[in-house]
């Protein structure tokens, strides 16, 4: 059991942000003050060699800007009931952990789960880059953006339940499955 703190951060590429992810900020949220949800590959028209995963590179598997992710996470969180006062955003360079210290507080601990070798991995690399690393939960994915992409590029429209409601909308305003149609043909 984790004891409440004043400010926790969460990461993640989220492309798109699924309901593992809603689940996962939401738990965070319920033991700090004020959440940090860090965006890792924050630029992408400039995506780094994330360290173990170069799949996570991959323009057509970083179809969301940073600005569409943060409106994307921030109307999911506030649907779901947290004040928009009790979270903010900042790009998480994890694929460069030596400059994440420019970017996160030090002293607020990351939140993370266990669901492949890519989370075990990532918490070596925060707690070497000098933070303290708090698992939630260890459990198999039941939403995966790699998938959640495919389905939309087929038109299966039950990705709209693997995302939040908001979220969904806003994917379908902004033309996700376009905009993955053109990254998949220009490869």
């Amino acid at each position: 059991m984790v004891s409440r703190i004043s400010q926790g951060i969460v990461h993640g590429r989220f492309q798109p942000f699924h309901n593992d992810h809603l689940k996962y900020c939401i738990d965070a949220k319920k033991h700090c003050d004020f959440l940090w949800i860090g965006l890792t590959q924050f630029d992408i028209n400039s995506l780094a060699q994330s360290p173990k995963d170069k799949h996570r590179q991959a323009p057509k598997n970083n179809p969301l800007t940073y600005f569409e992710r943060l409106c994307i996470i921030q109307a999911s969180l506030v649907d779901a009931g947290l004040s928009k006062d009790t979270f903010s955003f900042i790009p998480f360079p994890i694929e460069n952990p030596s400059n994440l210290h420019c970017f996160a507080p030090l002293d607020a601990p990351i939140f993370t789960t266990i669901n492949d070798q890519w989370n075990e991995f990532k918490i070596k690399v925060l707690e070497k880059a000098g933070f303290k690393v708090i698992v939630l939960w260890k459990e198999s994915k039941k939403f995966e953006g790699a998938k959640i992409r495919k389905m939309v590029l087929e038109g299966d429209i039950r990705w709209k339940t693997c995302v939040p409601r908001r979220a969904a909308k806003i994917l379908e305003e902004i033309g996700f499955k376009e905009r993955l149609e053109t990254l998949v043909r220009t490869k």
